[in-house]
């Protein structure tokens, strides 16, 4: 856990995470560096909670990729 956001620094400019819940953490993420955030949520997985969050995440300027995986 990093900054109490629950993420881990995986590499010394890798992040991994679950997806954002509170428009807080944006700014938490930018302190750590953060520029991008890449998302292998599939549309089903994020249905609704994440659309505003990943509004508020363009706003704020870091760049967002998205890469649809399947969850067994």
């Amino acid at each position: 856990m990093i900054a109490g956001l629950n993420c881990h620094r995986v590499l010394p400019t890798v992040f991994v995470g679950p997806d954002l819940r509170l428009e807080q953490d944006i700014e938490l993420l930018r302190s750590l560096g953060v520029t991008a955030i890449l998302s292998l949520q599939s549309e089903e997985d994020v249905k609704g909670h994440s659309t505003v969050i990943l509004g508020a995440v363009i706003d704020a300027g870091l760049k967002v990729h998205k890469v649809s995986i399947s969850d067994f």
